[in-house]
């Protein structure tokens, strides 16, 4: 058994074509390489980013975060600064938390107060594989696409469910 294990590998390694596309190539016929297994890593962020994610400055008052939570579809609410750079998100659970404290809360916290440092971002040149990995390993619905150049610079978002959708289309596709 170990010697044909070795003789396989050996075989790979001389010749990269099987004796079944050997033919082909003494021929001048090129086969195209197979398509890439994960359709995530064929797909980018570019594909799927939202332009118009949901950002309020980091001075927004609370009232006004109750109402964007109301009026927007989005799952996490992007903070930046006065200079536009971008701080980090509240995501739409903690200020949901954040109701229930509402009356003492309303008027001294800003967006400011609640928002998570440490924020996951992706650029538009990441592959969506990479993106599904941070979606899981973080447990967020959305994410920052930020600037390749400039990382404190927002530019959109990506949804897991717009991610998803992506690759149904992309495995119907293939």
């Amino acid at each position: 058994m170990i010697s044909c294990v070795l003789s396989t590998v050996t075989a790979g390694l001389l010749e990269r074509e099987s004796i079944y596309t050997l033919k082909f190539k003494r021929r001048g016929i090129e086969l195209p390489d197979r398509e890439e297994p994960n359709a995530l890593k064929s797909l980018y962020v570019s594909d799927v980013i939202d332009r118009s994610p949901e950002v309020v400055t980091e001075s927004a008052p609370f009232e006004a975060l109750v109402d964007l939570l109301v009026a927007s579809d989005h799952e996490e609410f992007f903070v930046v600064n006065a200079r536009g750079e971008l701080l980090g998100a509240i995501s739409l659970g903690e200020l949901r938390r954040a109701i229930l404290d509402r009356e003492p809360l309303a008027s001294v916290v800003v967006a400011g107060d609640l928002v998570e440092a440490g924020l996951a971002t992706v650029t538009e040149e990441d592959d969506l594989d990479v993106v599904a990995q941070i979606f899981s390993s973080r447990r967020v619905q959305e994410l920052a696409v930020v600037d390749a150049v400039d990382a404190r610079r927002l530019v959109g978002c990506v949804r897991e469910r717009d991610v998803m959708h992506a690759y149904r289309e992309e495995a119907l596709r293939r």
